[in-house]
């Protein structure tokens, strides 16, 4: 049996203690987000104080800049090979670390993870561009829906609407800023995307003849909840890599096992059947436990009879523990079965990805 204390692969459970919500999913017990320790400053569409946040309340010193007059950014051209190192960080204690890379630019762009674990992960996560970038937008697929953030040509104060998998309708106005990249500073464009109330629900970073610096997730809040940032990049035309696909969307939306109870319910619950195709390669399970006390998690069946379990034991009130267990596709019918033993939560997200090499 494989839990989340033993940190292996194959499989692989990567233990998580502080994410406040699973592939975009906030849940309404957990308290108030206080964003990153790197956030993306949101007040920049004129409606807003424009004094970037450092994220714990207070102002950041305002980086000097010169504006460019015309400084535009046109649609990226990137050559296969092109790659990008991103740092994911969620809250202050937890960070994750992948490398996409351009597999195909002959419509649109294919980019993938050169470690297909990694690249199942950051996908969960939603804020690294990855799949099929289409043409002219940059657009990608999230949850089976477009995440639209670009437009070209970008300049200062340039607006225009987009849309995420959580928010349809969105208008991102760009301003000028002086950006923090891989290799120093430099000139480029602080976009942020807000809902009809004015609430920031995406941001990034757009530096012309690079492309996206930083992205981050904000679900409502000021700061991003979630951010990814670019550590470093470049060119290496033998780079190879692999293809990191959502499989089957009545999966991949929000499947949840159990939630808030208001009894206690013993061991077993009613176990469920997933049934997994020949093409899956990955299947993860997030599992969001506790809340109250007692014992929560959840147990995986594969048809070859491995196990795998996410399980907590929690002593106190509002104290949740966050886990993903990373499991490998195997054909047939597994069976999940929750473990809930009090009055708090066992909340498990199963998604199911598709990856293949690609490349040299």
């Amino acid at each position: 049996m494989t839990t989340v204390d033993t940190l292996m692969r194959v499989p692989v459970v990567v233990s998580v203690v502080a994410a406040m919500m699973f592939a975009g999913c906030v849940t309404g017990d957990d308290p108030t987000p206080t964003g990153t320790s790197d956030p993306i400053d949101a007040t920049v569409d004129g409606k807003a104080d424009d004094t970037p946040s450092d994220g714990t309340g207070g102002a950041a010193e305002e980086k000097p800049l010169e504006l460019v007059t015309g400084l535009k950014a046109t649609e990226p051209e990137w050559e296969t090979g092109r790659w990008w190192t991103w740092s994911i960080q969620v809250h202050e204690n937890e960070v994750h670390t992948v490398t996409t890379v351009v597999l195909a630019n002959a419509t649109g762009y294919t980019i993938g993870a050169t470690d297909a674990d990694e690249g199942v992960l950051a996908r969960y996560y939603h804020v690294v561009p990855m799949g099929t970038l289409e043409d002219g937008t940059l657009a990608w697929e999230e949850h089976d829906e477009p995440f639209r953030l670009t437009a070209f040509p970008m300049t200062a104060d340039s607006s225009w609407k987009g849309e995420t998998w959580a928010r349809p309708e969105l208008t991102f106005i760009a301003k000028e800023r002086a950006l923090e990249g891989p290799d120093g500073e430099l000139r480029g464009f602080h976009v942020v995307g807000r809902d009809e109330k004015g609430t920031p629900a995406v941001s990034f970073e757009w530096a012309p003849g690079l492309g996206f610096l930083a992205i981050g997730q904000h679900y409502g809040a000021d700061d991003p909840i979630i951010t990814a940032r670019v550590t470093a990049t470049g060119v290496d035309e033998g780079r190879s890599g692999h293809s990191i696909e959502v499989d089957d969307p009545s999966y991949s939306i929000n499947t949840q096992i159990g939630g808030p109870s208001s009894l206690g319910w013993t061991i077993p619950r009613t176990p469920r059947v997933l049934p997994i195709g020949d093409d899956v390669t990955h299947i993860l399970g997030a599992c969001e436990l506790g809340g109250k006390p007692g014992v929560y998690g959840a147990l995986f069946v594969a048809p070859s009879q491995e196990t795998y379990e996410c399980k907590t034991v929690s002593s106190g009130e509002g104290a949740y523990e966050r886990a993903h267990l990373l499991m490998t596709g195997e054909p047939g019918d597994w069976v999940y079965q929750q473990i809930l033993v009090g009055q708090g939560r066992s909340n498990i997200e199963v998604m199911l990805f598709k990856t293949a090499p690609m490349g040299a």
